[in-house]
């Protein structure tokens, strides 16, 4: 089930200073599903782990940590209720994003890396978590593309031995 990382410091910097590359994509596979699981009142919660592993993510999967908001931004953003500002400053540099509210208010993100060029969708309870679930979903995705040209059919898609919420590649 989902375990919390441990907390940031004040400086951005995390403990641990790194991760192992499986057990990060684990880990984000679990934030995606909490994600597209979860309810709005989890979005800050949400926000900070997601703050958390992009500090901490290899490289090859995140370029932009550089570009991360320090905590004490992201931090300001979610006491006075800006989520979705807070999940836009996750986003790397030159990403791409669509977001839709539904009726229900259901909302779905769609997010396109740098460098990936895959269009990843996502749902979520509210726009903050709708944001967070495509952008996860992009993290891991694009590493390894399925068979049946990267749509998914049904709740849950099996990607490199991850089991990730639904999230669609739109061609």
């Amino acid at each position: 089930m989902w375990q919390r990382l441990p907390p940031l410091r004040r400086d951005g910097a995390s403990t641990p200073a790194s991760m192992p590359r499986a057990v990060w994509r684990e880990r984000v596979s679990a934030l995606c599903a909490a994600c597209v699981d979860g309810v709005a009142a989890d979005a800050p919660a949400r926000l900070r782990e997601s703050l958390a592993l992009l500090t901490l993510a290899p490289e090859a999967y995140f370029s932009g940590a550089d570009g991360l908001p320090a905590v004490s931004r992201l931090e300001a953003m979610l006491a006075c209720g800006a989520q979705e500002s807070a999940a836009l400053a996750l986003l790397p540099q030159g990403a791409s994003y669509l977001l839709s509210r539904g009726e229900g208010d259901m909302c779905l993100a769609s997010v396109v890396l740098p460098l990936s060029g895959e269009e990843v969708t996502a749902e979520g309870a509210n726009p903050a978590l709708a944001l967070l679930a495509a952008l996860t979903a992009s993290l891991v995705l694009p590493v390894r593309g399925q068979a049946d040209g990267g749509q998914t059919n049904g709740r849950l898609a099996d990607i490199d031995g991850l089991i990730l919420p639904e999230a669609h590649w739109l061609n």
